[in-house]
């Protein structure tokens, strides 16, 4: 399977590494969060930044959209969601619950609860309709770091720093699996579009294969890079896997053997520091990376 990669665009702007991302308010633009306290807009193909920005008063580390009621979610380094109204561009909710820094943040059309995973080792569920607290769930003493519904968005998969990888129905929140995933923090998770298999990267470098048929057992772990996992991300017609680490880079692979195609980085115009961040516009043209060097980066497939 030939398959290249191309910087289309760097994009600058940031005083500070980039740490959150999202597709942005139209196709083809995305919102990024920075510990600038910045959150920007970007149009992919022109790699142009656009005339709307939100300033918050910490670091923000996670961005989540919620296109049907057209409002934004932005976690801070304090513990706080902010909620935007993207159409009068106004906060209309500041949720101060957490008592540290708001690291993932995901919504559920299904249920039509956000959820918010935090530092202090618990995550917790919210009503989109009048912004009250459904429920939190303490998890460990370690940070939450990333978490993900399953394709069908029955099931919740957390991740964090204690090297766990917990699953819960995302009905009733009652644990499914809990799983000894990696050495040290558990950083990324992602299911398998397509396919009953559970996905996570970690401190170890690792990533790992879970079989959500056969009760999460493990079927694979590949040294996927030189240092920890931050980011894993499907294409929308899952014949592509993309994963970001502290090494710097960007790899590509393909979905039925999971081979690397490609690895993307400084010498064909990549970062050059840290990779946090990925995400792929909702068509699928486009790759987004975003790092510690205060960039995105914009990578579209060559012809």
């Amino acid at each position: 399977m030939a398959v290249k990669f191309e910087a289309l665009a760097r994009m600058t702007g940031h005083n500070g590494a980039v740490y959150a991302l999202c597709n942005g308010r139209k196709a083809n633009f995305v919102l990024s969060g920075s510990a600038d306290s910045m959150v920007a807009e970007w149009h992919l193909e022109s790699g142009q930044v656009q005339p709307f920005a939100i300033r918050m008063e910490h670091t923000i580390y996670s961005l989540c959209p919620i296109p049907e009621r057209q409002l934004l979610l932005i976690g801070t380094a304090q513990g706080n969601v902010h909620v935007i109204d993207l159409v009068e561009k106004k906060e209309v909710r500041n949720l101060s619950f957490h008592r540290q820094g708001i690291f993932d943040l995901i919504w559920s059309p299904r249920q039509q609860h956000f959820l918010a995973f935090s530092g202090d080792g618990s995550f917790t569920v919210w009503d989109v309709n009048d912004f009250s607290l459904i429920r939190q769930l303490h998890l460990c003493e370690g940070k939450l770091r990333q978490a993900a519904f399953s394709p069908d968005q029955s099931q919740l998969a957390v991740v964090g720093g204690d090297g766990v990888i917990r699953v819960f129905s995302s009905i009733d929140f009652q644990r499914i699996a809990e799983i000894n995933g990696h050495e040290r923090s558990v950083n990324a998770v992602a299911w398998h579009p397509t396919k009953p298999l559970l996905l996570s990267g970690g401190y170890d470098a690792h990533l790992r294969f879970w079989d959500t048929s056969q009760g999460f057992q493990p079927v694979n772990a590949i040294p996927a890079h030189n240092f920890a996992i931050y980011a894993i991300a499907f294409h929308p017609d899952a014949s592509l896997l993309a994963t970001a680490s502290r090494d710097k880079t960007v790899k590509i692979w393909e979905t039925q053997e999971f081979k690397v195609l490609q690895r993307l980085d400084s010498k064909v115009g990549g970062h050059i520091n840290s990779v946090n961040r990925l995400t792929w516009s909702l068509d699928g043209r486009f790759l987004v990376s975003t790092g510690d060097d205060r960039s995105l980066i914009v990578w579209q497939k060559s012809s």
